[in-house]
């Protein structure tokens, strides 16, 4: 049984227990399903089930987004990359974009947010953080310390300023 059955069977056995309020919530919910999923069968039909390039921002959060690539390596499969107005912070990879679309949608992320990373690598704490992110991997191919790096940084923000 689907989330969206579940939901309408527990809205359904609410209203026949006089709990209007209670089966609202469900339904108010499940109407949200509903759209989310709507949203995403659109971008699958736009993209021809490939929905590479795709940027979402999450629902629930003002300034995250996620972008939905295909897995450098050549294998076909999808990564969804998480960012903000800072730069990227993480990703996870998926068997394939239309999976990594499906683990974003799961996630939150359910609004088009077409162009945002273009606007946002125009800012400067998108560049700084980018400058950050290089010494971050400097330090972990052991080119800098732990020490340089806190200092690297300190000296980083603190020109931002």
């Amino acid at each position: 049984m689907s989330c969206g059955e579940l939901l309408r069977q527990a809205a359904d056995e609410l209203i026949a227990q006089g709990d209007r309020h209670g089966a609202l919530e469900h339904l108010l919910e499940l109407r949200a399903i509903r759209q989310s999923e709507h949203r995403k069968a659109q971008i699958l039909v736009e993209t021809h089930g490939i929905p590479v390039g795709v940027e979402l921002a999450l629902s629930f959060r003002d300034g995250l987004y996620a972008l939905i690539s295909e897995e450098p390596d050549g294998s076909g499969r999808g990564r969804l990359t998480m960012f903000d107005e800072c730069g990227f912070s993480g990703h996870c990879v998926f068997g394939s974009p239309a999976k990594a679309l499906d683990e974003a949608f799961l996630c939150g992320y359910t609004g088009r947010a077409d162009g945002v990373l273009d606007r946002l690598a125009q800012n400067r704490r998108w560049q700084d953080g980018n400058r950050y992110t290089e010494l971050v991997t400097k330090h972990n191919a052991g080119v800098i310390s732990f020490e340089q790096l806190c200092e690297a940084r300190a000296a980083l923000f603190q020109e931002g300023k």
